[in-house]
């Protein structure tokens, strides 16, 4: 039924060779994983920061006391009457 006889389609005996190759490129393949992830750490420590004061200059004028005690009372009251 097979054209080719199935000796051919065997794997190879693994060789001291092929195998050094194949744990060499499984540890590069774990460290490639631990910098990626390290990078990416380190992004969003930074990001993080930078957003928020990038934010803070945008809205420079807003800072709890620039909300005067009548105003905040009022939002309040308007909250609690809606639940």
């Amino acid at each position: 039924m097979l054209s080719v006889p199935s000796t051919e389609g065997m794997p190879e005996i693994p060789t001291a060779e092929t195998t050094a190759r194949r744990e060499r490129s499984i540890r590069l393949a774990v460290l490639t994983s631990f910098v990626s992830k390290a990078g990416t750490i380190l992004l969003q420590l930074l990001s993080i920061p930078l957003a928020v004061r990038g934010w803070a200059a945008r809205n420079s004028d807003f800072t709890p006391r620039s909300i005067s005690r009548s105003r905040l009372f009022r939002c309040y009251r308007l909250a609690s009457a809606r639940r």
